[in-house]
């Protein structure tokens, strides 16, 4: 009985403690189950919101070509080589433009400009080196009668982040191979040339760029020098006046800006100026006089091919077709192929569509590598950007244009490039407009925006945490197995140590069941008999026996007890 009683007890305390540490671990589990679901969720949130705040983040620093350029701002741009140095024929010669903030946060640079001159035969490449902190958005070449017409949209390469500099930093690099002598002049759009000032929320943009005075260089050859012809000039034609007693400026008229002039002209060095041919007096686009090849025949350089043509690997082909041999209209297939394919990363020429080069790890047109939009050189990209809306009844020709929108309508194109004329340089604010067509995710981000939320940083945040709360949970993990072996080990020493009592107390157990039973001992009882009532006689009290008395034997159970070693107690 009293090794059953002992049995239960010892199953009892193991059951419970079992129990007791069943329910922790389960409480431990369901936490580290939610913990841990917890920091998964916001690091795919993290992760996906740095992936959709992306583009809207990016379109958010296109704002830099809301303003022109001003006077005295603090982003100023240089050259190097600096302007009036001198270059050789047959030599490839790199500028690069520079662009000091004076430690100004802004959202980037956009330059557009005119390269005029005829000692170029190949378009030039135009290019954002990768050290500048600042990459491409949006690039474009485009050829007019008088060399190039140029545009570049460099912003910070972090979403959401700034550019600044203390100092001249490359921004862009334009790359030229002149075939002959001549002159290079590179003149700025002051207008749509430009650096807005970092803002958050609803604060006005404001261009801080200082306009960039024009660039002249000239090409020498060591062996022939013959100075290159250049346009006679031609009357002007009169301007011509428009409705409501405003003037619109004509070819070679003074202006002040690009709104002053007609439509696909420019404000150029004081007068307005055809932008595909600046350098005409007559604001005409003129044809080569010289060579002119037709398709998939030899030629030198391009200058040698029809003006429909692009000398490709000393082949004339179409600008936006040069694979095809019989210089065929691009069909909407091949179209598509291209676009689909374009700014595609690549190792090499077969990576790319037909059509198609790898162009420093991105797939470009053959003819035109700078094309972020893989345009043909050909194609009216940067000049749209001074196509004028059509005038309607409420709007006098020639009026404010401030109000209007520029219409692309060329599919080429990018919609960030686009921005409304300005009607003087002068450095007023500009506020941004509401989006159109908002969606859900615009609305929120300018929601967060408008109440000065730093939106860029709640996925960083958003990731941090995740990140941190799955360290809090398996690093104590990590450390715990070290402490659960060493626990374990300890319980399975004190059970041991356990048992091994157990297993002594059970063998004393045994040994007393093993010994035969005592019988117990049975004593005489005197028989009791009534006394008869005698008559009382005072009784004298015996005297003792001076002889010895016999001693009881002693007790079996009492032999036993001192043999186990067990004490008894003394009675007196």
């Amino acid at each position: 009985m009293a090794s059953s009683i002992l049995a239960i007890t010892v199953c009892s305390s193991v059951i419970f403690r079992c129990n007791i540490e069943c329910i922790q671990m389960k409480k431990k589990n369901i936490t580290s189950i939610v913990a841990t679901i917890i920091s998964v969720v916001l690091l795919v949130v993290g992760t996906v919101g740095l992936i959709l705040l992306q583009k809207p983040l990016q379109e958010e620093n296109l704002d830099i070509r809301q303003q022109a350029s001003v006077d005295n701002g603090q982003v100023t741009v240089s050259s190097s080589p600096a302007s009036g140095s001198t270059t050789e024929v047959s030599q490839e010669t790199t500028i690069d433009f520079q662009a000091d903030t004076s430690g100004v946060q802004t959202d980037g640079v956009q330059l557009v400009f005119n390269i005029i001159t005829n000692t170029i035969s190949e378009n030039p490449v135009i290019s954002v080196p990768s050290s500048s902190g600042l990459q491409s958005i949006s690039t474009q070449v485009q050829s007019t009668s008088d060399g190039y017409l140029i545009s570049i949209v460099a912003v910070p390469q972090q979403a959401g982040g700034t550019f600044s500099s203390s100092s001249p930093t490359t921004i862009a690099q334009l790359k030229i191979n002149p075939t002959t002598i001549g002159n290079i002049e590179i003149s700025f759009d002051r207008e749509k040339s430009k650096s807005i000032i970092h803002t958050s929320g609803t604060d006005t943009a404001e261009d801080i760029l200082t306009h960039i005075s024009a660039l002249d260089f000239t090409v020498i050859d060591t062996i022939s020098a013959s100075p290159s012809p250049t346009p006679s000039p031609t009357p002007s034609p009169s301007p011509t006046p428009g409705t409501g007693g405003v003037t619109v400026q004509g070819c070679n008229d003074s202006c002040s800006s690009n709104a002053e002039c007609e439509t696909n002209h420019r404000c150029y060095s004081g007068q307005c100026r055809l932008v595909t041919n600046v350098s005409s007096t007559t604001c005409t686009n003129q044809t080569d006089q010289g060579l002119s090849f037709g398709c998939n025949e030899y030629c030198a350089d391009s200058n040698e091919c029809d003006d429909s043509y692009t000398c490709l690997e000393n082949k004339c082909r179409r600008s936006d077709n040069p694979d095809n041999s019989s210089c065929q209209i691009p069909s909407s297939a091949i179209q598509e192929s291209i676009t689909a394919s374009c700014n595609v990363t690549c190792s090499a020429n077969k990576d790319c569509a037909a059509n198609l080069r790898c162009y420093y790890g991105e797939c470009r047109l053959a003819t035109n590598v700078s094309s972020t939009t893989c345009a043909a050189a050909t194609a009216k990209t940067v000049s749209n950007l001074y196509v004028k809306p059509a005038a309607v009844p409420t709007t006098p020709k020639g009026g404010d244009l401030e109000d209007d929108e520029l219409d692309a309508t060329d599919s080429t194109i990018p919609a960030a490039i686009i921005s409304k004329p300005s009607p003087s340089p002068s450095p007023t604010s500009y506020v941004k407009p509401p989006l159109k067509d908002e969606s859900a995710l615009d609305a929120i981000v300018s929601s967060l925006q408008e109440a000065g939320v730093p939106v860029s940083l709640l996925p960083i945040i958003a990731l941090g945490i995740g990140g941190l709360l799955l360290l809090l949970i398996v690093i104590p993990k990590i450390f715990g197995r070290k402490n659960k072996s060493n626990k374990v080990n300890g319980a399975a020493r004190e059970g041991a140590l356990g048992h091994k009592h157990e297993q002594q107390l059970q063998t004393k157990i045994n040994d007393l069941k093993k010994q035969p039973p005592v019988a117990p001992t049975t004593m005489a009882r005197p028989q009791v008999t009534t006394p008869v009532a005698q008559p009382i006689t005072p009784i004298t009290p015996a005297a003792p026996d001076p002889r010895p008395q016999p001693t009881p034997p002693p007790s079996p159970m009492m032999e036993r007890v001192k043999e186990k070693g067990i004490r008894t107690p003394h009675v007196s």
